[in-house]
């Protein structure tokens, strides 16, 4: 049987330890770290915006006499609105990463070994990668505020 003390030890050499790794990284890796930062700031701003513009009950119906693709009308109310729009981006994103992936890829095999084409081609994917799971979030996102 283990004691208490055993058991409070090994919990504070793990975080000892996760502690120094997370150190390491931000001594040895700067740059990810300021990524980071930079790509929270924009989702925190961004999933403010929205936050605010949903909580926003306005009952008031909006004629735009402009139909939104994949929807049947052209009056909403504020909130069906931005939801419609909101959807509708989400869609749009995920058919550009999926054509930047195409890009990219017809990129790296057309570049017959050259170094500068291939770590193009590789950011490209990656950026596309990264949007593609950005745009992911916020559809887990959207669907956890209940945005219909």
């Amino acid at each position: 049987m283990v004691s208490n003390h055993a058991r409070n030890g090994r919990r504070i050499k793990q975080t000892a330890k996760t502690i120094i790794a997370f150190a390491f990284c931000i001594v040895r890796y700067p740059f990810l770290i300021a990524k980071l930062m930079k790509i929270f700031k924009t989702i925190s701003l961004s999933l403010s915006t929205i936050y605010f513009l949903l909580s926003a009950r306005l009952a008031f119906a909006v004629e735009v006499g402009v139909k939104i693709p994949g929807t049947d009308k052209t009056s909403f109310t504020f909130n069906s609105y931005i939801s419609a729009i909101l959807k509708y981006s989400i869609r749009l994103g995920f058919a550009l990463a999926v054509l930047m992936l195409i890009y990219a890829g017809i990129k790296y095999l057309t570049s017959q070994g050259n170094q500068t084409a291939i770590n193009d081609a590789k950011e490209i994917m990656l950026g596309a990668i990264i949007g593609f799971v950005m745009l992911l979030l916020i559809e887990a996102i959207l669907i956890f505020l209940g945005v219909k």
